[in-house]
Formats: structure tokens, sequence, C-alpha cells
């Protein structure tokens, strides 16, 4: 895909409770593409985001409102929310 000009985006991960200064997981790694984290309301990354030099974004990933199951919403959290 990105050999052909598309545009590849994955979460960073919620590894930011294990700490360090490098804890994005793979896809996210991969410098073909755009690797988002998460923050929160003060714009501050929660204990779960993963974050590190390979991050190239954040967006809100906490109490984000989304479909759910049965065609409900729920308040989800997560890089992936992001």
């Amino acid at each position: 895909a990105y050999n052909n000009g598309i545009l590849l985006v994955a979460a960073a991960g919620n590894n930011g409770f294990k700490g360090g200064t490098d804890n994005v997981l793979y896809p996210g790694k991969y410098s073909s593409l755009i690797t988002v984290s998460a923050i929160d309301n003060s714009n501050q990354h929660p204990y779960f985001s993963s974050y590190g030099p390979s991050v190239d974004v954040s967006a809100p990933g906490v109490d984000v409102r989304s479909l759910y199951l049965n065609n409900n919403y729920e308040k989800l959290s997560g890089t992936s929310m992001a």
C-alpha cells in the first residue's frame, strides 16, 4: 500500500503503563506510516498511551464516544480511539 502512495495510519499501542521512553508497538514503529498516540482533555498522555520517537501525532483518546455493540454508543479509551 505504501509503495502505491496510500497513507497508512496506526495506533501507537496501549503500553504507556510500562514506562520507558519508547514503548510504541508494531506496526506503529514502522517509519512508512503515521503513528498516533492518545491525549486526554488536558492535552496530556494518559497512563495507557504508548509514546516515543516514532509517534507522529497525538489525538483525543480518552472517553471518546463511539459506536458499540447492537447500535449503542459507549465512551471508550485507547490509542485506537485516537
